[in-house]
């Protein structure tokens, strides 16, 4: 068996088969590939053909001489067949084992019609099926693979109540997959169709062979026929006895619920929808069209058969196959059938394959479904269903009915200001996006606004990562831009209402601007969109700035973790506390230095407890520039001193900071400055603050205690005594005298360090100090003698009574200076006997030092031939060369290396204008002889050699100061680690 094509141009395409059957072909009916024939040649016989392979089986049917084949039934899978005969002989086939069994309880019954199961047939069984009649009878059973009927059961034996009228067609589906499942089954009888639905028995639906055993089965279709009111039924013509009769649906398939049907009946042929939601039976069939048969020489030309596809029925006639669309009931397809063709016997539809079968008595050929949308989607155009035109043409090729169906539908939309709606289809188009745009900004409403993001939204979507990147952050800007827009006008919308007093619609606008929030939100948190900020983030914060819109430019801060922008923003609403949390949970010091100035003056407290939480990271310097805007506001002030007394007892404040304490002490409490300064110590190089600039600030302010301690600490103590005087404070003065006292004299010979002569003052200083309160004494009170020598002992026995004797008038009594008199000449005599000792002990030294000098002048150093330079290890005569008492021997020349090594910059530029000088008058002598050359030369010789021989480079006093010298400077041993 095998196919030839015939025509490739319609929407369905002929395939002729070459096959000679053994026979006449009554019947044929093909499912999922199998072919069952009815042949009546001498004998009646079926034949089975597999069309993957061509196989042929043929099978007797055990007829007697005068029956014959009245109906042939095959189900949708291909699986399970039932032969019925004139005389009422039924038998069941297996189109697997092809085998044949009778149906013993079936017999005299012409089984017309089968409404097959798609959902419970299995290859084993058929599952629950319904029977029709040529006398009307309907019958439930279930037949297995062996032939065994489980169960049957009469549902009705005369439905349409008109007697022996025949069951023509029947379908039986699944309309609902509920819990509870809702079947439907279409019975169509001449002239009249039933369709009953309902919950059926859903435990006996899944029912096997072995539950016979015990009992007979319950249908499972019963509760269908069961009616409480009249049946209703769509009626054609109720005088309809005989053919035409032929109802079909589509699809036929598990799983689907059918949605279009083809009723045949002697008026026409009606054609409409199957609405599985209705409930009711009757409502279930929705009529579109119905086209009457035609007269052909005075008599109508019915068909002999209809096949239904989704957009399509198809009518058999005797020399012609026609399709008509289902849409607009016009003609799609017809193809002639050749007159030398046999008559046509009928019409097959394979559901799995699509194919259309068209049999003869001797032949059968089958149509092939050819792209049959080609035209649909113009159908559906012109009747505005831009869905259904959409969904086919997407599917197409050739893009350009799919671009124009979407073109009329967005402009549709756009008309009915359904703009989101219009851009979700333009998105899919290939006009230009500046046309498209322009379409959205013709109106300036919300909805076309809704309409233009919802399209760079989706133009957005569609762009791969791959694409011009600067595209895509025009999109993400300009989708920005819009969403900031939109959710601004509503929040003055809402504003203005409030204002007004309209609590009912402020409601609303809040909802509306909440979901905006959202919307903007999500789109913030895309990936594509973050690429965007993060790059053109000065440019998005001015954007949001712009609209003034807060929360979302907090939102965005907090989202890129931009602590310094979440603190302003805060600040910028007055949101004290909160700015100062973001500071404090992030520890971040930089915000404490940028932002204290601004909270310093609206939270003071709040801020300097914050910073002491956070001492551990900030430098209290840098703090300043804060704290100084609290010198004008006495509660900053407190808080100010609060922070720094803080710093202070944690060791954390350095010189700025303690420079600042003095000035805040001197401006607002100074009673507590003196406190301060002792604390801080009386040795002015470790005191923390800045000594000009406390001292400065002292004498400004006048704080003139303060001011005394500051010169006393710099061992000023003539101006601290002659300050303390103008403020009659003579104890003080005497105190600053005292503290005189106590500094040590630069002479004295227990000073090790050279730096401690700075801090020591002589006792002609300390004397003048006294003295100085001494004459403010008496001329203050000329007649207090006693006091007077009482400043005599104080001054621990620096002031003598000769000293103030002159400042005294010149007519007072002796007897107040006898006693100190005597002491002073004792004091004089004892001193002279100290200085006689002193003499002689000097003139001893001197004398042992010239006994010393004249030894010296004989003293020698033994060099022994073997001995050798310290540097060069060679002979020491080989070269010239110097000898150290310490027995260290250097040639001179590498006396002269060695010492290059240790000498400063400025030694070694003087070794080399030594040498330099050297060469020059060496020269000037060869040339020309002179004394003065000589005599100079001699002189810069001299001056070489002291400097070479100062010390010994191995033990002298250099090289033991070179012990805890690196052995690199800092540079070589940088580069020398990198070499490595």
């Amino acid at each position: 068996m095998s196919a030839k094509i015939e025509d490739t141009k319609g929407i369905f395409v002929r395939h002729n088969v070459n096959f000679s059957p053994k026979g006449a072909i009554t019947h044929l009916r093909i499912q999922n590939e199998n072919m069952l024939l009815a042949l009546r040649g001498q004998t009646t016989h079926l034949q089975h053909i597999r069309l993957q392979n061509a196989k042929a089986t043929d099978v007797p049917l055990p007829l007697t001489t005068h029956d014959r084949v009245a109906e042939l039934h095959l189900d949708y899978n291909g699986h399970h067949a039932i032969v019925s005969t004139v005389t009422g002989e039924n038998f069941y086939f297996n189109m697997k084992s092809l085998s044949l069994k009778p149906l013993k309880r079936l017999k005299n019954h012409v089984i017309t019609a089968v409404g097959w199961n798609l959902e419970y047939s299995k290859e084993t069984e058929t599952g629950f099926i319904l029977l029709g009649t040529n006398k009307g009878f309907l019958i439930e059973t279930n037949i297995t693979s062996n032939g065994n009927m489980i169960y049957m059961k009469i549902l009705s034996e005369n439905l349409s109540e008109v007697p022996d009228l025949a069951v023509t067609d029947i379908s039986l589906h699944l309309a609902s997959e509920e819990e509870s499942e809702r079947w439907v089954v279409f019975i169509c009888m001449p002239g009249r169709l039933y369709t009953l639905t309902g919950a059926v028995n859903a435990s006996a639906a899944s029912q096997t062979v072995w539950t016979n055993v015990v009992s007979e089965p319950q249908p499972v279709l019963q509760s269908l026929f069961i009616f409480t009111d009249k049946l209703r039924h769509h009626c054609l013509n109720e005088n309809q006895r005989a053919s035409p009769s032929s109802f079909v649906v589509f699809p036929t398939t598990s799983g689907e619920i059918p949605s279009r049907y083809g009723w045949l009946t002697v008026d026409g042929v009606t054609m409409g929808l199957v609405d599985s939601t209705k409930t009711n039976g009757y409502e279930m069939i929705v009529e579109e069209a119905h086209i009457k048969h035609k007269r052909v020489e005075g008599r109508f030309d019915y068909p002999l058969d209809i096949a239904l596809t989704e957009y399509h029925i198809l009518l058999l006639y005797t020399d012609r196959i026609v399709a008509l669309s289902l849409l607009n009931q016009r003609l799609a397809f017809e193809d002639s059938l050749a007159k030398e063709i046999s008559p046509i016997v009928g019409m097959t539809r394979d559901a799995s394959s699509q194919f259309i079968w068209v049999y003869t008595e001797s032949s059968f050929f089958k149509y092939r479904p050819n792209d049959e949308t080609r035209h649909i989607w113009r159908i559906y155009l012109e009747r505005k269903e831009y869905g259904k035109a959409r969904k086919i043409t997407s599917q197409l090729s050739d893009q350009g009915p799919h671009q124009l169906v979407i073109k009329r539908e967005a402009e549709k939309f756009v008309f009915e200001n359904n703009y989101v709606a219009a851009a979700e289809l333009l998105a899919e188009s290939t006009e230009p996006f500046e046309s498209t745009v322009l379409k959205f900004l013709k109106q300036n409403s919300r909805e076309s606004r809704n309409g233009l993001k919802r399209y760079l939204e989706l133009k957005l979507n569609k762009m791969a990562r791959s694409e011009d990147k600067l595209r895509r952050d025009i999109l993400v800007t300009w989708l920005l831009e819009l969403q900031l827009s939109e959710l601004a006008e509503l929040r003055r919308s809402s504003t203005r209402d409030s204002m007004n007093g309209e609590s009912r619609q402020t409601t609303i606008n809040e909802s509306d601007v909440n979901k905006l929030r959202e919307e903007l939100y999500c789109f913030l948190n895309r990936s594509i969109v973050n690429e965007m900020i993060k790059e053109n983030l000065e440019a998005v914060y001015r954007m949001i700035t712009s609209h003034v819109d807060f929360e979302t430019h907090l939102y965005l801060a907090t989202k890129l973790k931009d602590y310094d922008t979440m603190v302003k923003i805060h600040l910028l609403q007055c949101h004290y506390k909160e700015a100062l949390e973001v500071m404090a949970s992030q520890a971040i010091s930089a915000l404490f230095y940028k932002y204290a100035p601004d909270l310093i003056e609206v939270v003071p407290m709040e801020l300097v407890k914050t910073l002491i939480q956070n001492d551990t990271i900030l430098r209290p310097a840098l703090l300043l520039p804060a704290f100084y805007k609290c010198t004008a506001n006495p509660k900053l002030v407190a808080a100010a001193f609060y922070y720094l007394r803080h710093v202070v007892e944690s060791g954390h404040a350095d010189r700025p900071t303690h420079n600042f304490i003095v000035q805040l002490y001197a401006n607002h409490k100074p009673d507590l400055l003196i406190e301060y300064l002792n604390k801080c110590g009386k040795e002015r190089k470790k005191i923390p603050y800045d000594f000009e600039q406390a001292l400065a600030l002292c004498i400004e302010k006048k704080r003139n205690k303060c001011t005394i301690f500051l010169y006393c600490l710099d061992k000023q103590f003539e101006n601290a005594i002659r300050l303390a005087l103008s403020m009659d404070d003579i104890e003080l003065a005497k105190e600053c005298a005292s503290e005189h006292l106590n500094t040590r004299d630069p002479n004295d010979s227990d000073l090790f360090f050279e730096d401690d002569i700075d801090n020591n003052i002589s006792d002609e200083a300390k004397k003048r100090v006294w003295l100085l309160i001494a004459r403010y004494m008496i001329n203050k009170n000329k007649d207090d003698v006693a006091s007077c020598m009482k400043l005599l002992q104080e001054s621990s026995g620096l002031l003598k009574i000769q000293d103030i004797l002159p400042y005294f008038p010149e007519f007072t009594k002796i007897e107040h200076f006898k006693e100190p008199l005597c002491s002073c000449l004792k004091e004089h005599s004892s001193k002279i006997q100290e200085q006689q000792k002193e003499l002689a002990n000097s003139t001893d030294v001197a004398n042992e030092i010239r006994a010393k000098m004249e030894q010296a002048k004989t003293k020698y150093m033994v060099v022994k031939t073997s001995d050798k330079c310290f540097r060069c290890k060679e002979n020491l005569f080989n070269h010239p060369f110097y000898a150290f008492v310490c027995r260290h021997f250097f040639h001179k020349a590498c006396l002269e290396q060695q010492l290059d090594i240790e000498f400063t910059a400025e030694e070694r530029a003087r070794l080399s204008s030594l040498h330099m000088e050297e060469k020059k008058l060496q020269k000037e002598i060869e040339i020309n002889f002179n004394k003065d050359a000589v005599s100079a030369l001699k002189d810069v010789e001299e001056q070489l050699k002291k400097l070479l021989i100062e010390e010994c480079p191995l033990c002298g006093l250099r090289a033991i100061e070179s012990i805890d010298k690196p052995f690199f400077e800092k540079g070589a041993y940088e580069k020398e680690l990198a070499s490595w």
